[in-house]
């Protein structure tokens, strides 16, 4: 994790949910004689058209994102505009299963995390992914058909992307709702095992817990233990592929996009979600001077830079308060209003360190995004000026934004440099809580891991 020159980078609260598809019959078909106009998919650019352009640059790709994720979002957009327009209630089922029903959905709840599994026990991470089946069965009837009908309500369904053929969603559910229980709309015996009645309301994390009992007549009760409901920046160094480390960042993202702009900027009124998750739209339509403004998500620019001694030998590392015990890593900070990129490296410097920058060595490595909750962290190096007659630049530590800033040598890093992670809540080692650098999920991890 790169130090921050603002407090407003928080965690973000929310859960995610993937749902991949399998061959489960929907609840939802109408009957052979409820046959609706077939929407057609405008002929576009395919998504591994798309993935080939920029796969060239795969092998730079840092953690949190993917080249080959296609973000084209007209498709998407369109089918869900043809399924909320069609006026005929008993055909809508049918266009969904048959439109969505081989997508990938991530749900998020409130406050919680994201859900994720640890199957073999080793503590390799992976999205915990589920069926549109699945997903009915997670959240019901009812708060499925009201996702994809009603773009004002507290819940989202929202397009990330689209790799290797499967569409990618996030689902976004507020942390006190509980799935409906009907059951004349689907089998849902395997509540049986909870010690409930079919009548009984639960919970959406206790129904996806469950999901594996249902599907695995093998599974054992404590298999539901491997399931959990974390923040993605809590188990994001613990993410096995990085294809799936992309699709939870863009949808984190994308969900606090929305939980921040539930209302207009420009006149106050509600806001409800346009192109399907890629913006929100003003819903005022009084008078002749209506708003109707769109608002898009917002990237702030942060630079994080690698700052060397001038001999190359040391590099300035710090860390906050608030972190792990023994974590340090480089230095960053937002941009501001007219500054570019380099000029923000020098300032920030400056500002943390007391270090002086040379303006001229400041040369761009590479970018990351980095979703908690709307960063793009854009990483350089650059060279400290000799200030003094003899030894080290001096540090003169900002101490209410760092906890201690240090000149560390090269050797020690080398030695040190293995293990480490990105989670508040990560438990050092003994040796590490003497030093340790940010795991594969941050972009400082690369900075520093190129000097060593």
């Amino acid at each position: 994790m790169a130090t921050m020159s603002r407090n407003k980078i928080g965690r973000l609260p929310m859960l995610c949910l993937v749902l991949a598809s399998a061959d489960v019959a929907s609840p939802f078909r109408p009957p052979a004689a409820a046959t609706p106009p077939r929407w057609r998919r405008p002929t576009r650019l395919s998504s591994e058209a798309v993935a080939g352009i920029t796969s060239s640059s795969a092998a730079l790709s840092p953690w949190y994102a993917d080249p080959e994720l296609c973000r084209d979002r007209f498709a998407a957009t369109e089918a869900l505009s043809w399924i909320q327009r069609s006026e005929d209630d008993s055909g809508l089922p049918w266009i969904v299963d048959d439109e969505l029903a081989d997508g990938r959905f991530l749900l998020s709840v409130e406050g919680r995390g994201t859900f994720a599994m640890d199957e073999e026990g080793d503590g390799a991470i992976t999205p915990l992914y589920l069926s549109y089946g699945e997903l009915i069965k997670a959240l019901g009837h009812d708060a499925v058909k009201g996702l994809l009908l009603d773009t004002t309500a507290g819940s989202l369904l929202l397009w990330v992307g689209k790799a290797g053929g499967l569409d990618y969603w996030a689902v976004h559910v507020p942390d006190d709702a509980a799935a409906e229980e009907d059951g004349e709309k689907g089998d849902n015996t395997w509540m049986a095992s909870g010690g409930q009645s079919k009548g009984d309301l639960r919970t959406v994390e206790e129904r996806v817990r469950r999901l594996r009992l249902r599907t695995d007549a093998d599974a054992r009760f404590d298999d539901i233990q491997t399931i959990s409901l974390t923040p993605l920046r809590e188990f994001g160094d613990a993410l096995s592929q990085p294809s799936d480390a992309a699709v939870c960042a863009a949808a984190n993202g994308l969900v606090e996009f929305h939980r921040a702009h539930r209302f207009c900027g420009t006149c106050g009124a509600p806001t409800v979600v346009a192109r399907a998750g890629g913006a929100r739209r003003c819903t005022d339509r009084d008078g002749g001077a209506a708003c109707r403004g769109s608002v898009y998500p917002r990237i702030d620019a942060a630079a994080i830079m690698l700052v060397t001694s001038p001999c190359g030998e040391y590099a300035l590392l710090g860390r906050k308060s608030f972190w792990p015990a023994g974590r340090y890593s480089t230095l960053s900070g937002f941009a501001e209003v007219g500054e570019t990129l380099e000029g923000c490296c020098v300032r920030e410097t400056a500002e943390e360190s007391g270090v002086a920058v040379d303006p001229t060595t400041v040369a761009f490595v590479l970018s990351q995004p980095w979703p908690f909750p709307r960063s793009l962290m854009i990483g350089f190096r650059a060279t400290a000026v000799q200030t003094n007659t003899e030894g080290l630049p001096k540090i003169v530590v900002q101490e209410d934004e760092m906890e201690s800033i240090k000149w560390f040598h090269r050797d020690y890093v080398r030695t040190r440099i293995g293990g480490g992670s990105t989670a508040m809540t990560y438990e050092p080692t003994k040796e590490e809580r003497e030093f340790h650098i940010p795991g594969k999920a941050s972009l400082a991890r690369i900075l520093i891991a190129q000097w060593a």
